[in-house]
């Protein structure tokens, strides 16, 4: 995961994320519904997504992506799923 979207999913942000389908980002946003997914190289879908960001209700994105920075992404959530692989090892 790219250092910057991580800050932004922290912080409760909504992110726009160029990643196609099939691939693993792909798959993890649409999972969580974190943020606003939009075709990689295609300048018209990075608009598109733009403006759906900006008019559209976002609060559950945000929360969305705030819940798996906490639970994922911080110090105590990857301790904890560390700690989980260790106990399957």
């Amino acid at each position: 995961m790219p250092s910057k979207l991580t800050t932004v999913l922290a912080v409760g942000g909504v992110a726009v994320i160029t990643s196609n389908p099939g691939s693993g980002m792909h798959a993890l946003v649409q999972e969580h519904q974190m943020g606003i997914l939009i075709e990689a190289e295609n300048q018209q879908a990075l608009n598109d997504g733009i403006a759906a960001a900006m008019s559209q209700d976002t609060t559950q994105f945000s929360q969305n992506a705030r819940r798996y920075a906490e639970q994922h992404l911080s110090l105590e959530g990857v301790m904890r799923g560390y700690e989980q692989l260790l106990l399957t090892c």
